[in-house]
């Protein structure tokens, strides 16, 4: 385990296989959802306010996750004042896919490229095509959501996600992006 200091307000800690396994922990399986993964991301967080000058008091607390060499991982903690945290997850937007293919390309390449800002994703069958619900970190218009809007449809429309959810068929109640990426990879 390295931790290093790159700012006053950003610190990262890079883990090794090894160092990941004695946690029972791997890249792919973390989840902030998940207490195991909450209570290691603290015991980190703990150890680096010890060795470093980092103080996240009164500041929003951004941690991501990247992999880094072989089966090591990095983790990125930053302290965000008010006028520069996210607001958190923006709303669901909607991308159209009239074919699974196309809709299994993207899931792909946001997974790949951008998996640490994705909140929550969902699909649905509807009205003959896939309807992809995403919700992101980085609010509207980020940059998950225009790599997504390069091979769907973003639909607009306040009244689409409630209709999808309540009309159309549910394909993957949740974590649709990583789910395709994995069991769909190019």
């Amino acid at each position: 385990m390295k931790i290093e200091q790159l700012s006053p307000t950003c610190v990262t800690i890079t883990l090794t296989a090894q160092d990941l396994e004695d946690y029972g922990v791997t890249y792919e399986s973390l989840d902030y959802l998940c207490p195991h993964t909450r209570r290691i991301i603290q015991n980190l967080l703990n150890e680096a306010l010890s060795q470093t000058d980092f103080s996240p008091e009164g500041c929003q607390l951004l941690i991501e996750a990247s992999p880094v060499g072989e089966d090591g991982c990095l983790l990125t903690f930053t302290a965000l004042s008010a006028e520069e945290a996210p607001l958190g997850p923006c709303e669901p937007t909607v991308f159209l896919f009239s074919s699974f293919e196309r809709l299994c390309e993207a899931c792909h390449r946001v997974d790949l490229q951008h998996s640490h800002r994705l909140f929550q994703s969902s699909l649905y069958r509807y009205h003959g095509q896939y309807a992809l619900l995403l919700q992101t970190l980085d609010g509207p218009n980020g940059a998950a959501e225009d790599l997504m809007g390069q091979y769907g449809e973003p639909v607009s429309c306040p009244l689409l996600c409630p209709a999808i959810e309540e009309h159309g068929h549910c394909i993957l109640c949740e974590h649709a992006v990583d789910t395709l990426s994995q069991q769909f990879e190019g």
